[in-house]
């Protein structure tokens, strides 16, 4: 199975028990639960899009969209634990907080990393290409006298 569809299961399983151990869960965590709901239409129309647009290659979208997709299945997993077991919700949402930054920061990192790198294969290229060349002076031999 799958990771998105493990925390899709997931997910499912945690909404049953929340129905299990409180009757209202808007009424009794209304931020919560429409933070739930946001993030989970988001998550499933990431699962959408990914299914429908199939790239021939990965690496034309940098791989964001199986990223996204983990990031939005967790969050809402831990949305929904932290509605049913607040200390453990709070604790994974400050452990899903510092993983996602870090995931960012070094993404963040190896892109600006190749962006200097072309910037400074581009500088080269001018400075090499416009660089005058110096020219090898043309033996007089075998010219006739003026």
């Amino acid at each position: 199975m799958k990771l998105k569809e493990t925390l899709l299961t997931l997910m499912v399983a945690l909404i049953a028990v929340l129905e299990l151990k409180t009757e209202e869960a808007f009424d009794a965590h209304p931020i919560t639960m429409v933070t739930f709901c946001v993030i989970f239409a988001i998550y499933g129309i990431l699962l959408l899009a990914d299914e429908l647009v199939q790239q021939p290659n990965e690496n034309d979208y940098g791989g964001i969209m199986p990223k996204a997709i983990l990031c939005f299945g967790s969050l809402g997993v831990v949305i929904l634990l932290l509605t049913i077991i607040p200390v453990l919700g709070w604790s994974l949402l400050v452990l899903w907080f510092f993983c996602v930054a870090k995931a960012f920061f070094q993404q963040l990192y190896d892109t600006l990393r190749l962006w200097l790198l072309y910037q400074s294969q581009q500088v080269i290229h001018t400075f090499v290409g416009e660089m005058p060349r110096r020219s090898t002076p043309v033996r007089q031999q075998n010219r006739p006298p003026v």
